[in-house]
């Protein structure tokens, strides 16, 4: 039933066929203020980085990393002065580029990341893998959004009760109801807080 709504087999599709190939990378030695940057020029959430050969990943910095690193760095500097090696995730989650989609997915729902890094099958011999591109969970909802049209209704998967508030009331407000209400987007939050701190 599920592969029937697909042009071909779910196993099939590949993480090469719905991974972005042009990723945005930094090296580790940049500083916070240029990935801060790089991420509200390209409308990113997340920045590879990689080793000075611009090939092999070595970690990922979030938006969500900056800031939790901001909060508890007790040297006072600016981002500007911060590296990236200090805040970013060095335990990469990876999948090869032939991996099946599906695999990709339970990759992803199993470490709790909401992005895989897509590695080429050719390195992995002596470990040192090299960037083919990534996969997000955007990826994913694209690529459903466009293979599985009537598959189901929105009513099988929304959350009851709504909550809402006034558009004349302030960020911080929300951010407290979706604290209280355990209903909180991190990824929202955090686009709060920037908006409040800079």
């Amino acid at each position: 039933m599920f592969n029937e709504i697909f042009k071909r087999n779910i196993k099939d599709y590949k993480a090469k066929d719905l991974m972005v190939k042009n990723v945005i990378t930094l090296s580790a030695q940049e500083d916070l203020w240029k990935a801060q940057n790089m991420m509200s020029r390209y409308n990113i959430k997340k920045i590879v980085i990689v080793t000075d050969s611009k090939k092999h990943p070595i970690g990922i910095v979030s938006l969500k990393d900056m800031i939790k690193f901001v909060i508890s760095d007790k040297t006072d500097r600016d981002l500007h002065e911060i590296p990236i090696s200090e805040a970013m995730t060095k335990n990469l989650v990876m999948a090869y580029k032939n991996n099946v989609i599906t695999h990709c997915a339970k990759t992803m729902t199993e470490n709790n990341v909401s992005s895989l890094i897509i590695v080429n099958e050719d390195d992995s011999k002596n470990d040192n893998y090299s960037l083919a591109g990534i996969v997000t969970t955007t990826d994913f909802t694209d690529f459903f959004s466009e293979n599985c049209i009537g598959l189901t209704s929105v009513e099988k998967y929304m959350s009851q009760p709504a909550f809402t508030i006034s558009i004349k009331d302030n960020v911080s407000t929300a951010a407290q109801i979706m604290l209280e209400k355990k209903f909180l987007d991190l990824w929202l939050l955090t686009k709060m807080i920037i908006k409040i701190i800079w």
